[in-house]
């Protein structure tokens, strides 16, 4: 009896142990979302590894589509401004790529297209594509094109978007 006490609490201690771990790993609620109706955000990306850039373009992405932020009354609206070297990774045709890099820019190319469909903003800087010699006319099919990044990033900002770098 004594040896089935001791399996029976190792078996109880063990299940609280993994409820404790569940629960203090749900997430909770954002407080910082009470009270609003809708979130707007302008990313200023600057990201110039395609692997990165990859990567941060898919998190924005999900954070687009998160729960949390579609529950609100209004629908989300972002922008996300490519300035500075991330126009390299804009284009259709990209120079000086490694092959591995070519995967990441076909993942950006992609990840640029699906967020287009789904509302998402997105912008290129023609003063960043002059002073990195890319050809604006070979930006991406969903980039806007605008002229300066600056002026783009504070008119949203100016319009209550927060402005969030991705750098």
């Amino acid at each position: 009896m004594n040896a089935y006490r001791k399996t029976l609490f190792g078996y109880l201690f063990l299940l609280t142990a993994m409820n404790f771990g569940i629960s203090s790993a749900t997430a909770t609620p954002y407080q910082s979302l009470d009270g609003l109706t809708g979130l707007e955000i302008a990313y200023d990306f600057r990201l110039d590894d395609p692997k990165k850039a990859a990567l941060f373009l898919k998190l924005i992405h999900e954070t687009y589509s998160d729960k949390d932020i579609n529950q609100l009354t209004k629908s989300p609206r972002f922008v996300v401004v490519f300035n500075g070297a991330a126009v390299k990774l804009i284009a259709e045709e990209q120079q000086g790529f490694s092959q591995e890099d070519q995967v990441y820019l076909r993942e950006i190319a992609d990840r640029i297209s699906l967020m287009a469909a789904d509302g998402i903003k997105l912008e290129g800087c023609l003063k960043a594509a002059e002073i990195f010699q890319v050809d604006p006319n070979l930006f991406l099919g969903d980039i806007r094109k605008i002229n300066n990044a600056w002026i783009s990033l504070a008119g949203y900002q100016a319009q209550r978007f927060s402005a969030l770098p991705i750098d």
